[in-house]
């Protein structure tokens, strides 16, 4: 799904001449992945691991700090992404990014979730009665790696908005 949407962008691009200049050579490179991530709960110390150790550059460095997922979900650059959530806290974290990442763009319609299931760690009962009321369709599920000591409830979700044809149709 990431790789798809990833070519579908870069030929809009091409397609639409846009990112080229007089030569017809791109001006600037996709970036496939935003990351971002408030740092409130980070695995490696930013104290410890700095910007001048391996640990940082090799995992820290092209995350972005942001405050308010939302706000950066309705950004003009998130718009005709995939939405990607990999163990969100508890609560309503998680559904609030997928309303505002839908709201924001009518293209938006793509969220890989990492996590456990309903009744798991990650989300709330509110997110997976979202995504099981008939506007999504489930296209894919994989295991992951488990985390060190993790008991493996943990798998990746592929889910994809139902385009209002396809709902009538059913």
């Amino acid at each position: 799904a990431i790789l798809d949407r990833h070519e579908e962008m870069v030929s809009n691009i091409s397609n639409n001449g846009i990112g080229t200049n007089d030569r017809g050579r791109r001006r600037k490179t996709f970036e496939l992945v935003l990351p971002y991530d408030d740092m409130s709960d980070l695995p490696l110390s930013p104290k410890v691991y700095h910007r001048h150790t391996q640990p940082h550059s090799d995992y820290m460095m092209d995350v972005r700090k942001c405050n308010s997922p939302t706000e950066v979900l309705r950004k003009w650059e998130s718009r005709g992404r995939i939405l990607m959530l990999v163990f969100p806290p508890p609560g309503p974290f998680a559904l609030d990014c997928v309303k505002a990442y839908v709201d924001t763009y009518e293209g938006n319609d793509t969220v890989i979730y990492v996590g456990e299931g309903r009744g798991g760690a990650n989300g709330n009962e509110e997110l997976f009665t979202y995504f099981c009321g008939g506007d999504w369709a489930l296209e894919k599920v994989m295991d992951v790696k488990p985390s060190p000591g993790g008991k493996g409830y943990e798998r990746m979700f592929v889910l994809r908005k139902v385009k209002d044809e396809a709902k009538h149709t059913r």
